[in-house]
C-alpha cells in the first residue's frame, strides 16, 4: 500500500528532474545570491559586520519568498485539479486519496526544500565578509526549512477545503497576515487600552493577549531569525520554533488527507468549475449597461473591475469608511502615530495598489484560460489599442478609490506626522522615495502581467516575489549610483536619472517579452 501511494509522488519527482525550468530556476537563484553578495562587498553601507547584515537581509528576503509561494505556489495543489476535474480520472487510475496528496504536494515541497539546499552552499560565503558564523547559517536554513515546512502543509489544507485557486490564495493570504501580525496588533491594541485605563491590566483578554503574543515570540519564524542573529556563542540548533512548526505541519497534514479522504469521493469533485470573472461570481443583481464606443474597456469595467454594482458599493463603503476613521482618530493617532487623514491616504493607497494588482492578474488571464486570447487578437486593432482599451476599463472601475485618494491627500497638506517638518531637503527625499514606489509598482504589475501569461493560478505572488528578488539586485545600485551623484554636487533632480532609467529599461524588456508570449499563445 505504502508502494502504491508513493508511485504518484516518485513520478513528479522524476519529471521535476527532466525539465529544464526547476533546475534554470536553483541555477538564477544562485546567480541572484552571488550578485547580492559582489554588490554587499562593494557597497558603502555594509560596514562593520557586512557578513552579518548581508546574511541577515537574506534570511528575511527567504520568509517572504516562502510566504508568497504558500500563498501562490502551495495553495494551488488540489484546487487546479478541481478545477479541471481530473480527480476523478486519477481516482480511475487506482490512485489513492493519500498518494494523490503525496504527488501533488509534497513534491512541490521537496522542490523547495532542494532550492534552500542549492543556496546553502553560497550562503557560507557570507563568512568571507566576517560578522557572522557557521552555526549561525545552520540554525536560520534550519529555521527556514521548518518554517517552509509548516506554511506548505497549512496551504495544502486551504487548497484541500476551498473549491478554487482564488479563493485558496486569498484564504493563504489572510492566514499570513494573521499569523505574523494578530498577535503584535492585538498587544498592542490591549495595552493602549490598559494605558488609556479602559481595560484592566488582569483582565481575561489582557492576559490572554500576553499569552498569545509570548507564544508568537517563541514559535514565530521572525523572532527565531531575530534570535539567531543577536545570539552569542552559545547558540543552539534546536529551539521551540522548528520542532513546534514541524508538529503542526504534521498535523496539517493528516488533517488535509483526512479530508480529503472525506470530499475525494464527492460527485462535484470530478466537474470542472468554468473560470468566474469577479463580476459573475454570485452575483444578485445583475445591472449591465448596453456597450460603449470602446466595447473592451467596457467589457473590463464590466468582467474584471466589477461593474456598476461593484462601484457603488466601493463608493459607499469608502465613505463609511471616512467617517469611522474621523470618528475614532484619538484611537488611530495613539495606535499608529499619525493623524486620521494620513491614515486614511496610506489606507486608500493600499487599496489601490490591491485594485492594481488585481486587475494586472486577470489582464489577459481569463481569455488565456477561456481559450479566446487568438480570437481577441483577431479584431481589427493593434495590441496597443487592446491594451489600452482594458486599461481604461479597469482603471474606470478604480475612480472612486483615485478619486477618494486624491481628494484626501490634496485636504491638510500641511498636516504631519508625529511634529514632522518638511524642508526642501526632505520633500526632495520624499518626492524620491515616492517616485522609486511609483516606478515598482509599474514594473510589479507589468510582472504581474507576465505571470498571468505563465501560470493559470498564483501569478500576482509569483510576481511580487520576482520583484523583491529584482528590488534586492537593484536598490543597492540604485543607491550607489545616487551616493556618486551626491557627491559629484549634482542638482537634486538629477538622481531622479537612474531611478528612471533603470525602470524604463525594465519596462520596455517586459513590453518585449510580453509580446512574445503574447504571439506564442495565439499561434503566431
Amino acid at each position: 500500500m505504502l508502494h502504491g501511494s508513493l508511485t504518484l509522488l516518485m513520478r513528479s519527482i522524476r519529471d521535476d528532474a527532466l525539465q529544464q525550468h526547476p533546475h534554470l530556476l536553483r541555477l538564477m537563484s544562485a546567480m541572484i545570491l552571488l550578485t547580492m553578495f559582489v554588490v554587499a562587498m562593494g557597497s558603502p553601507g555594509y560596514s562593520g559586520v557586512p557578513g552579518l547584515i548581508f546574511f541577515e537581509q537574506l534570511a528575511y528576503l527567504g520568509i517572504a519568498l516562502i510566504t508568497l509561494a504558500a500563498i501562490g505556489h502551495f495553495s494551488s495543489s488540489i484546487t487546479e485539479e478541481k478545477e479541471e476535474g481530473t480527480l476523478g480520472l486519477l481516482l480511475l487510475a487506482n490512485i489513492s486519496p493519500l498518494a494523490i496528496l503525496l504527488g501533488k504536494s509534497t513534491n512541490r515541497i521537496l522542490s523547495a526544500f532542494l532550492l534552500l539546499a542549492t543556496l546553502f552552499p553560497f550562503s557560507l560565503l557570507a563568512l568571507t565578509l566576517g560578522g557572522i558564523t557557521s552555526l549561525q547559517i545552520v540554525a536560520v536554513f534550519l529555521a527556514l526549512g521548518a518554517y517552509l515546512f509548516l506554511t506548505a502543509n497549512l496551504a495544502l489544507l486551504v487548497s484541500v477545503l476551498v473549491q478554487r485557486s482564488t479563493e485558496a490564495i486569498v484564504v493563504m493570504t489572510l492566514l499570513m497576515l494573521a499569523l505574523h501580525g494578530v498577535p503584535e496588533i492585538l498587544q498592542n491594541s490591549i495595552r493602549l487600552l490598559t494605558q488609556e485605563r479602559h481595560l484592566d491590566a488582569d483582565s481575561v483578554l489582557a492576559r490572554f493577549s500576553q499569552g498569545l503574543y509570548h507564544i508568537h515570540q517563541e514559535i514565530s519564524v521572525i523572532h527565531e531569525i531575530r534570535r539567531i542573529f543577536k545570539a552569542d556563542s552559545n547558540l543552539s540548533l534546536i529551539n521551540w520554533q522548528g520542532p513546534v512548526s514541524i508538529a503542526v505541519g504534521l498535523l496539517l497534514f493528516w488533517l488535509a488527507a483526512w479530508r480529503f479522504s472525506l470530499i475525494v469521493w464527492a460527485s462535484d469533485s470530478s466537474e470542472p468549475s468554468d473560470p468566474k470573472s469577479i463580476n459573475q461570481s454570485n452575483r444578485w443583481v445583475k445591472w449591465v449597461s448596453r456597450p460603449w464606443p470602446m466595447a473592451i474597456a467596457w467589457k473590463e469595467f464590466h468582467f474584471i473591475a466589477g461593474g456598476p454594482v461593484l462601484f457603488i458599493v466601493k463608493s459607499l463603503t469608502y465613505l463609511g469608511w471616512i467617517a469611522l476613521c474621523l470618528i475614532n482618530e484619538e484611537w488611530i493617532r495613539n495606535l499608529f502615530g499619525m493623524s486620521a487623514l494620513w491614515f486614511l491616504r496610506f489606507s486608500f493607497l493600499i487599496f489601490l495598489v490591491a485594485e492594481l494588482f488585481v486587475a494586472s492578474s486577470q489582464f489577459f488571464q481569463i481569455e488565456r484560460r477561456n481559450g479566446t486570447l487568438s480570437t481577441l487578437f483577431m479584431l481589427p486593432q493593434s495590441l496597443f489599442w487592446i491594451s489600452l482599451q482594458k486599461t481604461l476599463g479597469c482603471l474606470t472601475g478604480s475612480i472612486p478609490t483615485i478619486l477618494a485618494l486624491a481628494v484626501l491627500s490634496g485636504i491638510g497638506t500641511q498636516e504631519h506626522v508625529a511634529g514632522w517638518t518638511a524642508t526642501h531637503q526632505q520633500t526632495h527625499h520624499q518626492f524620491l522615495i515616492l517616485l522609486i514606489a511609483g516606478c515598482a509598482l509599474f514594473v510589479t504589475c507589468q510582472l504581474t502581467v507576465l505571470c498571468s501569461l505563465y501560470v493559470n493560478w498564483g501569478a500576482l505572488p509569483l510576481a511580487i516575489a520576482l520583484m523583491v528578488i529584482l528590488a534586492g539586485i537593484c536598490a543597492p545600485l540604485i543607491t550607489g549610483m545616487i551616493y556618486v551623484l551626491r557627491e559629484q554636487h549634482q542638482p537634486d533632480y538629477a538622481q531622479f536619472g537612474p531611478v528612471l532609467y533603470l525602470a524604463g529599461m525594465i519596462s520596455i524588456g517586459l513590453q518585449f517579452e510580453i509580446l512574445r508570449r503574447l504571439q506564442f499563445l495565439c499561434g503566431r
